[in-house]
């Protein structure tokens, strides 16, 4: 009987390496694309934090369950393949730890940069909500100054109207007055102030007393530290009145100071606009003692 020979044994090495090495290329063709995806998100980092995280995050994600299923992948090669395809799935994992390490930092810096654009984002707003309060603060001086100056030409007018006013009374009195006409004052019956004629002219200023029949003259001038500045020292706004008697011939400047230190002494007065002809009688003062 001749000899049979003995059949080959079935291997199921090629078998394998052909798994193995699809398994390679697909493991590489996903670390390339990740790579990628890493590379483009990074990109994308300044522009939007919050995305970026949210990507990062889906990232580690998948990494962590690609590294499990290496490790389970690992684990079922160990206990039936070669040696050379456990250390080849060891150097793919470590590599696919490395990137999943990355991956982390990459995480940690989108959110470090997020809450840096946060902050930024606050920062803003509050110097916009401060500007809002400059604005609204300046729209409201806008507007006062538009009443002031609103007032200031109201007041404008009304004093052009009034110094036209005098300005034609001094024309009715200079062109109405006749000689020897008499102007007659008389202290109030119920007044408990003394009454003063304060009388302006070329001449300069006089001041009578009515019920005392005597005149004082206080000089050309009526600025401060004049005659009549210091004649307005001793008045009192309780106990003193006074009516200005300005005459045609008067200066302005001089009405105007006059005007200027009674106010600042408080003292009540008025004005009337009396010819240049006209007498001046104190209607109170006692007649003289016939002998």
């Amino acid at each position: 009987m001749g000899r049979r020979k003995p059949a080959a044994a079935f291997s199921l090495f090629s078998f394998q390496d052909i798994v193995t090495s699809v398994t390679a290329i697909l493991i590489l063709v996903m670390l390339l694309l990740s790579v990628e995806l890493i590379s483009r998100r990074r990109s994308e980092a300044a522009s939007d934090p919050a995305a970026t995280r949210r990507d990062m995050t889906s990232t580690v994600d998948r990494l962590e369950s690609q590294a499990a299923t290496l490790r389970e992948d690992l684990a079922a090669r160990r206990s039936r393949g070669p040696a050379r395809t456990v250390a080849t799935a060891e150097r793919q994992l470590a590599r696919v730890r490395e990137e999943l390490e990355a991956s982390r930092g990459h995480l940690a810096e989108a959110t470090v940069t997020r809450r840096a654009a946060a902050r930024l984002l606050a920062e803003k707003e509050a110097l916009a909500a401060a500007h809002a309060g400059d604005a609204e603060e300046i729209t409201r001086l806008e507007q006062e100054s538009v009443e002031s100056k609103a007032r200031a030409e109201l007041l404008e007018e009304a004093s052009r109207k009034e110094a036209e006013r005098q300005e034609r009374r001094k024309q009715e009195i200079a062109d109405g007055e006749r000689a020897g006409t008499e102007l007659v004052f008389s202290t109030p019956a119920n007044s408990d102030r003394r009454a003063w004629l304060v009388e302006l002219s070329r001449d300069g200023i006089t001041a009578l007393l009515l019920g005392s029949g005597r005149t004082e003259r206080l000089g050309v001038d009526a600025g401060a530290g004049s005659r009549f500045a210091t004649w307005c020292g001793g008045l009192t706004p309780q106990g003193d009145y006074c009516l200005l008697l300005e005459r045609p011939s008067a200066a302005d400047q001089l009405r105007t100071d006059a005007e200027e230190r009674l106010k600042e002494r408080g003292v009540p007065f008025g004005i009337e606009l009396v010819g240049e002809e006209q007498t001046v009688r104190d209607g109170s003062a006692q007649p003289a003692a016939t002998p």
